[in-house]
């Protein structure tokens, strides 16, 4: 009898649970299954809806999931493979056992499997004593007889059971017995649990061998990458040159918040992943390292991007962190990070050579590392030289110059560091002498990766800067590139973006005199400073469209990787950077350092020189051949010395007398660029006009500057005609720049001029021209028109110029008429400094004009023509004393930026209910205004600044921005505002 079974079968049957095996592992069956950290043990009439319910809520609220029956099993599912594969997948299981627990097998088979798994089990005895599990008793006792009555299981699996209540009573767990207790407080402390238990599975990595300087860049990485202690996107990106620290940075990063994600992964060195052809494996290492899913051979990138995808997207409850080490290139991150299936709490952190990638894939917060300071330098230096914190006695000075040679690089302190660990003084002098000739392997093999990823104009110019250029201004540089018909802007932006090259504004060493600058600045009109209290007492704002001029910078390491290619580049002309390297070559790229000086035709050039008896000062560029030596660059201060080859000079900057060069077969044909500064006023306009008159033969010209010193008073220049006679024979003439120049009446382009290639036209100090006026047959693609410090000019006319993007007109102090119309293509308008101007201009329909800046125009009373610009987005309007109103904005419904400040007769009311698209509002000493109204409305608002507006009683509608992320508001009767908001 005892082998009979109640149903009538043969034999006795195994529980479902414990008859089937355990799935066999393929991509299209074990990857896709659903996982889990934690698997909920429990008889459903006993807690399902109680204990069971609350527990699955928290830790789904945790970001922990979670399997619960009822809560997971989907339509179609088998139901006992379901269970097991949940079970099998968990990391920590959950028993909660009741009082009539032991009556389910179901519950007793899952409690054998969870057993067998090896996973962490925590139990909780819901309404029981662990004794009665212990002793099998009570309630237990009588379940497991009905279960040997039935005969319906065999004999070793009911005594298997058994074994598993009497090791489960004996776990350290949770009690819940009295009614009052608090079934919150046990779930919240099971929940801690099973995040304690996630971080002991989890071994960190071992960041660095000695973690020296770590925190200070940790807390760097956080103020820039954190706002209010949340990461301020779910993906970062952490860039910098090879050797940096950014992996180092980015393993610190995952040991310190991998516990408060459910899942996490490190994809190390994904770059070479792919090169190797292994990037297959890398998507099933993120597969089990997020979802605890076994290695699969994935047969494809495709196969293992729609796999990743369906299980991130089965798990989306799940906060995950990821870290993507070294990528470079789209298709690596498309391979691992399908964004739109991630919970977007999760964390993505990125590592790569190459900002312009990050910017590429549309990550936003970028966080690039810094070097070291001198003290963490040297104190690497010594972990890894001496294996202690300090340096030996006597070591002081060859300590200081290898740090000073590693120029906090972590790279290049641990690699000489460890080189000349356990060596005696002598050796450590003989590495510094050759370190100085030769960069150490292993510091330029790595370097080396990021040069071999460029393109060869991109590579020629990386050794171009390292050999010529440190210290040197940009726009020199790129003169110079485009004379080699290379790609220079674009070229230099992927050097920037890779960093291997930087540029900067002012050049190392230079220092700025703060206060006296700004306050010269401010004398000479250049820059206006306006009181803002709120954010700084003094906040400086050019009101010109100058740009200082920058200046490139090079790490040391990467300068001498250039220059180490430059001296073994076999397949381009050599660089010649020292002056012993021009002996017997023979192909030649550049010169540096070498005196130049006339021998037949074998030149020898210095970049600068310097002859104090003729008063010559030049610096030049050169490119020669076996057949040819060609000057592209030259900047020289006097007269050309007939000696010098002009033929295919490309750049020509020139300051000095008025005689240019000697005769007009020395004048370069192929000139692109010329850059004229006369600071010698002559007696008459002889000179002047010859050399005017001869830039008519500059057939190549593309860009033409001609600047007076501004104390010189040019009387012999009263009229232009010589000057716009050779300017209208430059057919190819794209940009003109006439400074401090006399330019009697007016200042014409008429229909019978011509100009078909000029793009952009500055007049700078022009004395007495009173009308400038352009029509658009004569200008038919003219983009820019700036009109600076021209106290005379009464009018300008620029009509139907239909190409026209960019108009300033600055410091034109008498100027009180300004025809505009028909100017479709119109982006940008400043008027600034022009204090006769009573009424804005009346542009009409205007497409795209977006950008508007009035500042300082004293006498500005009416600005109602705004209300016609539909397309506008940004608004500046300050120091304008006689402005009334700004009711004219009220109508532009793309407006998104708002700036008023020191509009001292602004007032009444200002209604934005129309102006949903704003984003930022700035109102400061405006003293009259007296009312704000329809902020409500504005739904896209992000900042509002509101100072020194004593009148202003209201602002009502504020306190109903929820997207609003500051607010500052001073010297306002309205705090009250402010108040009710905070509450």
């Amino acid at each position: 009898m005892a082998s009979t079974s109640t149903s009538g079968r043969g034999e006795q049957e195994r529980h479902p649970l414990l008859a089937l095996e355990r799935p066999i592992k393929r991509i299209k069956s074990a990857v896709t299954v659903k996982q889990y950290d934690v698997f909920i043990n429990h008889r459903g009439p006993d807690v399902k809806k109680t204990l069971a319910q609350q527990l699955y809520d928290s830790l789904k609220e945790a970001g922990i999931p979670a399997y619960l029956d009822s809560e997971e099993t989907e339509l179609g599912d088998s139901i006992s493979s379901t269970i097991k594969n949940a079970i099998y997948s968990a990391r920590v299981h959950i028993a909660i056992l009741s009082p009539r627990y032991a009556e389910s097998a179901w519950c007793l088979a899952e409690l054998a499997l969870m057993f067998q798994t090896k996973a962490k089990i925590i139990p909780l005895f819901y309404h029981v004593d662990p004794s009665d599990f212990r002793y099998i008793k009570k309630e237990v006792a009588v379940a497991f007889s009905e279960h040997e009555r039935k005969c319906r299981y065999p004999s070793h699996d009911i005594q298997e059971w058994k074994e598993c209540l009497q090791s489960v009573s004996g776990i350290m767990g949770y009690e819940f017995k009295e009614q009052n207790d608090d079934q919150k407080e046990l779930c919240n402390g099971v929940v801690s649990a099973v995040m304690n238990e996630k971080q002991k599975r989890k071994i960190p990595f071992q960041v660095a061998k000695y973690e020296v300087g770590l925190d200070k860049f940790v807390n760097d990485f956080h103020s820039h990458c954190r706002r209010n202690g949340q990461m301020i996107d779910k993906i970062i990106g952490i860039y910098g040159m090879g050797g940096s620290g950014k992996t180092t940075l980015a393993k610190y990063l995952f040991n310190q918040k991998r516990s408060e994600f459910s899942g996490s992964t490190f994809l190390f060195d994904v770059r070479e992943q792919q090169v190797k052809g292994e990037l297959t494996s890398v998507q099933s290492q993120l597969l089990k390292g997020l979802l605890n899913l076994e290695e699969n051979s994935i047969p494809s990138i495709e196969d293992g991007i729609a796999v990743i995808k369906d299980n991130l997207e089965r798990s989306r409850e799940s906060r995950f962190l990821i870290v993507i080490d070294d990528f470079d290139n789209q298709q690596q991150l498309d391979a691992l990070l399908p964004t739109d299936a991630l919970n977007p709490n999760s964390l993505v952190i990125v590592t790569t050579r190459d900002e312009g990638l990050l910017k590429q894939v549309g990550v936003t917060v970028r966080y690039k590392m810094k070097e070291m300071n001198p003290q963490h330098s040297r104190e690497l230096f010594c972990w890894h030289a001496f294996h202690r914190q300090s340096c030996r006695s006597g070591y002081d000075n060859l300590v200081d110059n290898f740090v000073n040679f590693c120029k906090g690089s972590p790279l290049a302190l641990k690699v000489m560091g460890a080189h000349v660990f356990g060596r005696e003084k002598a050796y450590w002098k003989l590495q510094l002498d050759a370190v100085k000739e030769r960069l150490h392997k292993d510091i330029k093999d790595t370097l080396k990766i990021s040069y071999d990823a460029l393109e060869e104009d991109q590579k020629q110019i990386f050794m171009d800067v390292a050999c010529f250029f440190i210290g040197k201004n940009v726009s020199t540089a790129i003169s110079i590139w485009k004379a080699s018909r290379w790609r220079a802007e674009h070229a230099l932006q992927t050097l920037k973006d890779k960093s291997l090259v930087e540029t900067e504004i002012l050049p190392e060493g230079s220092r700025w005199r703060g206060e006296h600058a700004l306050q010269t600045l401010e004398d000479k009109s250049l820059v206006e400073t306006e009181s803002l209290p709120v954010f700084t007492s003094r906040k400086a704002k050019i009101i010109d469209d100058y740009e200082p001029p920058s200046y490139f910078r090079m790490h040391d390491h990467l300068r001498d990787l250039g220059r180490e290619l430059a001296d073994n580049e076999m397949n381009h002309p050599r660089r010649l950077w020292r002056p012993e390297d021009l002996i017997g070559i023979s192909e030649i790229r550049g010169f540096q350092n070498i005196l130049m000086r006339s021998e037949g035709n074998y030149f020898r050039c210095y970049s600068r020189i310097e002859d104090k008896e003729s008063g010559l000062e030049m610096r030049c560029f050169l490119e020669s051949s076996r057949t040819s030596t060609d000057l592209q660059w030259l900047e020289l201060n006097g007269r050309i010395p007939e000696w010098i080859p002009l033929q295919n000079l490309h750049t020509l900057k020139f300051e000095g007398p008025l005689r240019l060069w000697k005769m007009d077969d020395q004048v370069s044909l192929k000139l692109k660029e010329l850059d004229i500064y006369l600071s010698v006023a002559l007696g008459n306009s002889t000179h002047l006009n010859k050399l005017v008159s001869s830039f008519g033969m500059l057939k190549n010209l593309e860009r033409l500057k001609l600047n007076f010193e501004e104390d010189v008073f040019m009387w012999m220049f009263t009229e232009y005609n010589c000057l716009l006679k050779s300017v209208r024979e430059l057919t190819n003439l794209k940009t003109l720049e006439l400074m401090w120049i006399q330019l009697k009446g007016e200042f014409s382009f008429d229909d019978q001029f011509c100009m078909g290639s000029l793009e952009a036209i500055t007049l700078y100090g022009a004395i007495e021209t009173r009308r400038v006026s352009i029509s658009r047959q004569s200008c038919p693609i003219l983009q820019t028109l700036k009109l600076s410090f021209m106290d005379d000019l009464i009018e300008v006319d620029v009509t139907g110029v239909t190409t026209l993007e960019c108009l300033v007109l600055m410091q034109c102090r008498k100027l009180r008429k300004v025809s505009v119309n028909d100017l479709p293509d119109l982006e940008m308008f400043q008027m600034k400094l022009c204090r006769t101007m009573t009424e804005f201009p009346n542009f009409g329909c205007v497409r795209f004009l977006k950008r508007i800046c009035i500042s300082r125009c004293r006498n500005l009373r009416d600005i109602s023509a705004i209300e016609q610009l539909k397309g506008l987005k940004r608004i500046w309007i300050a120091h304008c004393p006689e402005l009334e109103s700004i009711k004219a904005i009220e109508q532009l419904k793309r407006l998104k930026r708002i700036f008023i400040n020191e509009c001292t007769e602004l007032q009444g009311v200002i209604c934005f209910e129309k102006l949903k698209a704003l984003r930022s509002v700035f109102i400061g000493n405006c003293p009259k205004l007296q009312n704000m109204y329809g902020i409500e409305f504005l739904i896209c608002l992000e900042s509002i600044v509101i100072n020194g507006c004593p009148q202003l009683q209201n602002i009502g509608g504020i306190e109903e921005l929820k997207g609003l992320k500051e607010m500052i508001i001073a010297d306002a009767p309205i705090i009250s505002c402010v108040e009710r908001l905070q509450c």
